[in-house]
């Protein structure tokens, strides 16, 4: 399902009557690609340059798994990476798939685990149907379009905006590496990494659902009280 071709003109020419209505039959069409009201769904976000073989798609799409397992359907942001990993391991377990996709120069394409699919040609408006109608949020190592993804459920639920939404968001849950692991650091260990990187999205992963300014803040000194120790290992290495 896409949605009607958008002409951008010049500022001349910018018709912004007929921009809002291409923008208002946008969010009607995908909001209509939610079935009930009720339904569970938890939106996972992350990086769409993870390859299938890196660790962090291995634990999305065991995400994507456990989630259908306890009864919810899953979303993502219908590209590659941590969006197809998580939808995957959904789809392959018998769970419900959303994908909202976005229109993009360079990239990207939808994926094949996707049962339920729109795409959008507004950034914007694409994230409005990724936080709408979803009670939980997993966000996993990623971008600037992550990031931009997670700030913005942080102001909704900071802001109390949320809480008008069919469901309010609880919790968020990022999952996060150790330093230097990111999605496209060159990784030099065993594979064991995999078991670890799982430990820490299960086991240590920030809860931010009443408070998140709070939880943020606890976060923020656990970084404070290990920064010596990780100084330390940097300053042996630049030497």
């Amino acid at each position: 399902m896409y949605s009607d071709d958008v002409v951008y003109k010049t500022p001349e020419n910018f018709d912004i009557i007929s921009y809002m209505d291409i923008v208002a039959d946008e969010l009607k069409s995908g909001i209509s690609l939610f079935k009930s009201k009720n339904e569970k769904i938890v939106a996972v976000f992350g990086s769409a340059r993870t390859k299938s073989n890196d660790k962090e798609y291995l634990i999305a799409e065991e995400t994507g798994k456990k989630l259908v397992e306890n009864g919810f359907s899953v979303i993502t942001g219908g590209g590659p990476g941590i969006m197809e990993a998580a939808l995957k391991g959904a789809l392959l377990n018998h769970g419900d798939t959303y994908g909202v996709n976005v229109v993009l120069p360079h990239e990207q394409e939808s994926n094949k685990y996707i049962k339920n699919g729109y795409v959008c040609k507004h950034l914007f408006t694409r994230k409005v149907l990724l936080t709408r109608n979803v009670c939980g949020y997993i966000v996993l190592p990623g971008g600037f379009g992550t990031l931009d993804e997670l700030f913005d459920v942080l102001t909704l639920m900071n802001t109390k905006i949320q809480n008008q939404l069919p469901h309010i968001p609880n919790p968020l849950v990022i999952g996060h590496m150790a330093q230097g692991q990111g999605p496209h650091h060159h990784r030099r260990r065993g594979g064991d990494d995999v078991h670890k990187a799982r430990g820490r999205l299960e086991g240590r992963h920030h809860q931010i659902a009443a408070h998140p300014g709070k939880a943020s803040q606890g976060s923020h000194n656990r970084h404070r009280q290990g920064g010596k120790a990780r100084g330390g290992g940097n300053q042996h290495r630049q030497r």
